[in-house]
């Protein structure tokens, strides 16, 4: 089974819709806060709070592979206080379940990088958001490296896809092209 924590997002939708791409009969469990429609039998949905462990555990239970797509409030004190704690509660859950763990993440902790960037690239926060994503990165990291734990961290400078209206493309482009913005015609 395939459970997707923060389903619903741009992120999540894209993932499930590649999963039933790839084996129309494939079991996948969506877990989010609010409810969502399902469609096919093979795919449930399931409440969870990331912030509460019991819930996160009894969400990812049977799970083969765990894919955290969910994302936060952009504010950085949010960020600050809840990242860390979710970053925990499933190294822990992955931990307990022994399922695989793959990380949708952003290069927010990468700060500015002149040339190519490579999972050996240092990480150089220049914002609050980015020390926050460095520590959570380095946390689970460390858990894969000590054999607590598998997972992959696959990261991603901006959303993309038909269902994400929050990229830079989207907010400063297409959405003024959308509204016949006529600062677009310069």
């Amino acid at each position: 089974m395939h459970t997707i924590l923060g389903a619903g997002g741009p992120t999540a939708n894209a993932l499930t819709k590649e999963l039933l791409k790839h084996d129309p009969n494939e079991t996948i469990r969506l877990v989010s806060r609010r409810p969502l429609k399902v469609t096919g039998s093979n795919v449930t949905w399931q409440k969870a709070d990331l912030l509460n462990y019991t819930e996160v555990l009894a969400a990812v239970k049977g799970s083969a592979v765990i894919y955290m797509c969910a994302g936060l409030i952009y504010d950085k004190a949010i960020w600050q206080q809840q990242w860390p704690v979710i970053m925990q509660n499933l190294i822990n859950a992955t931990k307990e379940t022994r399922a695989r763990l793959i990380f949708f993440d952003n290069v927010y902790m990468y700060g500015l990088v002149k040339g190519p960037m490579f999972e050996t690239t240092t990480y150089n926060p220049v914002s609050v958001k980015g020390e926050v994503r460095a520590r959570i990165a380095t946390q689970l990291m460390d858990e894969v490296k000590a054999g607590n734990v598998q997972a992959t961290i696959a990261r991603a400078a901006d959303f993309y896809g038909t269902d994400s209206m929050n990229s830079f493309l989207d907010m400063m482009v297409l959405d003024k092209y959308a509204k016949n913005n006529s600062t677009m015609d310069r």
